[in-house]
């Protein structure tokens, strides 16, 4: 789950992003701005563009989209279960 989400409910401390740690950890900010994962973005999400607008990601292919969160399923983007933030290795399953 996303750390904004995490944090309205009061099971974090903070918003902000584990990746980049520049900005919450929203959905449009994982789709769209976070530099950390600018890279996966541009490869596969197929733009051409490393960060896109909120208008941007509604064009992409719906493959693509679910190729990119494949992709991001190696940072496990979740609440703290180890790693002092809370972002594990690409051995321990995402939970949803």
């Amino acid at each position: 789950m996303l750390k904004y989400y995490l944090h309205k409910l009061g099971q974090t401390d903070n918003a902000t992003c584990r990746l980049c740690k520049g900005a919450d950890e929203t959905a449009e900010h994982i789709l769209c701005t976070c530099d950390a994962i600018s890279l996966k973005r541009l490869l596969y999400l197929g733009t051409g563009k490393a960060n896109l607008t909120p208008e941007e990601v509604v064009s992409v292919a719906p493959r693509q989209l679910l190729n990119y969160k494949f992709c991001l399923k190696h940072f496990s983007i979740r609440p703290s279960l180890g790693g002092e933030n809370g972002v594990e290795g690409k051995n321990i399953k995402s939970y949803e």
